[in-house]
């Protein structure tokens, strides 16, 4: 089960968690998102037996929710080397 684009999906999600990240990935659309100073992201809910995420992201009232990789997550959290929940 997937949530719409730019919604919350309440069956799989476990709370928002707040990664911060430096750098740039891309997400599953093929949409690259790039913060070289630094940026907090919320990550909303989970898909695809966790290994894909939806992300709130307040840096462009465009593209304010956007699903990543977890792998691409992790790879983009270790920059900033943090998370919190």
């Amino acid at each position: 089960r997937r949530a719409q684009h730019g919604q919350r999906d309440p069956a799989t999600t476990r709370g928002p968690s707040s990664p911060t990240y430096a750098g740039t990935s891309t997400d599953t659309n093929g949409v690259s998102h790039s913060y070289e100073g630094g940026h907090y992201i919320s990550v909303v809910g989970y898909h695809d037996n966790g290994t894909t995420v939806t992300i709130a992201d307040s840096a462009d009232p465009n593209q304010a929710a956007y699903q990543i990789s977890v792998e691409h997550l992790a790879d983009w959290i270790a920059t900033r080397g943090y998370a919190t929940s």
